[in-house]
C-alpha cells in the first residue's frame, strides 16, 4: 500500500530549491496554490501562471484568507505553452502528473517535476 502524503511530502523539496536560488519563483500551472502558498509563507516572492479560470478563482479566494502571503504572490491567467514575462526568475517549476500502469499496492498517479534554475 502506498502511504505517501502526495499533497505534502514534496513541499520540503520545493523549499530547499527556493532557498538555494534566493530569488523570485515562477510556478507554471500553479493550480490552487498548494506549493506557491507555502513558498510565499516562507517569504519567497512567487508568480503563478494558471490556465484554468476555476483554479485561479479558487486560488484568489484562498489568498484573501491569507493576507500575510498576498503581497508575495502574483497570479497570471495564461497558457504555459505561450507566455512571456518582462523579467527573469531565479527558479521556475512545473509539476506535471501522468497516469501509469498501477503496480500492486501502489498509486497509479506518478509525478513529474521540472525545475529550472538560472545560475
Amino acid at each position: 500500500m502506498d502511504n505517501r502524503d502526495n499533497l505534502h511530502d514534496d513541499i520540503p523539496f520545493y523549499i530547499e530549491c527556493a532557498e538555494k536560488q534566493r530569488g523570485e519563483i515562477l510556478e507554471l500551472g500553479c493550480g490552487t496554490g498548494r506549493v506557491a502558498l507555502v513558498l510565499a509563507e516562507k517569504g519567497f516572492r512567487v508568480t503563478g501562471l494558471v490556465l484554468s479560470r476555476q483554479m485561479l478563482d479558487i486560488f484568489c479566494e484562498i489568498i484573501k484568507a491569507k493576507p500575510e502571503s498576498a503581497d508575495k504572490i502574483t497570479l497570471v491567467h495564461g497558457n504555459m505553452a505561450d507566455f512571456c514575462f518582462d523579467r527573469k526568475f531565479a527558479l521556475k517549476q512545473c509539476l506535471g502528473f501522468r497516469r501509469e500502469t498501477p503496480k500492486k499496492g501502489t498509486s497509479n498517479l506518478g509525478i513529474i517535476i521540472y525545475i529550472i534554475c538560472d545560475k
